[in-house]
């Protein structure tokens, strides 16, 4: 596990902010070949409108080229270390802080080097080349990642499911709670969409921009219905099984009494083992993951187990295997 901890180190974090550090390096030696100021974003119709300085441009390249995949590796690798790492989740994190690191250093740099020789930066064309070389170039190196970046460890399966909650054949078990995503997430994502809504009045004001504005609109509302329906879940166990559902009604995932092979209480890092928050679909697990900590697991004989961030799993866990109980034993008298 250690020699998985340090190449996924030297993958996701070093290796972009290499490429950031000579970024920003070689913006600095085209200094003299640069007008004042520099065009720093384009239009939908490729041309620039909007200009800043050198300095801002060198600054912003060393805080997005290192500081997204600093956030994403070094995010996963704290979680790794407080639980065996479930296998394939260091190979997605890699792929997706290297690529994205390498990716936003190119377009940064390589729309700086296009104006070299330019007396005004007006006189700058569009960058659609440019997006396109660094997105190819990125998504190599997220390739990359992927078979550099040894697939996690993943621990024996030692741990016994909760003991059933004493109860008798006649008493009626249920169990039901709401789960939320955390707040601070959510507030972020609000920022986000609010952030989208006030560039998508900026564009309509702008020459020919009604059409994008209109396409962005369109995109934050189905950003918002998507988010919203992965992030309030009501959870229920009972004679049926258990069954979870998004407040949308969609997702939704159910596990019957009779496929119930084992449920306990755990402790997880979402980033970590499902790299997200969410409702998240990995290799022989499904999980409803709306913050770290405690969690319920659930085993089935044939098919993914189920993970699910909520309070008091330990009891969750205690009443479905009472109701697992009590199935098999109406089975096998049958």
């Amino acid at each position: 596990m250690k020699r998985t901890h340090t190449i996924f180190i030297l993958v996701s974090i070093v290796l972009p902010v290499l490429v950031a550090l000579m970024g920003m390096w070689w913006q600095w030696q085209w200094r003299a070949e640069l007008p004042d100021p520099i065009a720093t974003h384009w239009d939908g119709s490729g041309v620039p409108n909007g200009f800043g300085s050198l300095t801002s441009s060198m600054v912003m390249t060393g805080v997005v080229g290192m500081g997204v995949p600093v956030l994403i590796g070094g995010s996963a690798l704290a979680g790794a270390r407080k639980a065996a790492t479930p296998r394939g989740a260091f190979r997605l994190n890699a792929a997706l802080a290297a690529g994205t690191g390498v990716f936003l250093t190119l377009l940064m740099t390589l729309s700086v080097g296009a104006q070299r020789g330019l007396a005004d930066a007006q006189e700058m064309g569009g960058i659609g080349g440019v997006l396109g070389i660094s997105f190819l170039v990125g998504i190599v190196v997220a390739v990359a990642s992927i078979f550099l970046v040894p697939a996690g460890e993943v621990a024996a399966k030692t741990e016994q499911s909760a003991r059933p909650i004493p109860a008798k054949k006649s008493e009626r078990l249920m169990w039901s709670c709401r789960v939320a995503m955390n707040m601070v997430v959510q507030v972020l994502l609000s920022v986000v969409f609010l952030g989208a809504g006030l560039l998508a009045l900026y564009v309509a004001r702008s020459e020919d921009g009604m059409g994008a504005a209109l396409f962005l609109a369109l995109a934050i509302v189905v950003g918002i219905g998507a988010v919203f329906s992965v992030s309030r879940f009501t959870v229920i166990i009972n004679q049926q099984g258990i069954h979870v559902r998004s407040v949308l009604g969609w997702p939704s995932y159910r596990i019957a009494l009779k496929d119930v092979v084992g449920a306990r209480a755990d402790t997880i890092n979402a980033p970590a083992e499902f790299g997200g928050w969410g409702y998240r679909i990995n290799p022989g697990k499904r999980g409803v993951v709306l913050r770290n900590g405690e969690a319920l697991r659930v085993s089935q004989a044939h098919g993914p187990e189920l993970v699910i961030t909520l309070d008091h799993a330990e009891e969750a866990a205690s009443v479905l295997m009472a109701l697992a109980g009590r199935e098999n034993l109406a089975e096998k008298g049958a």
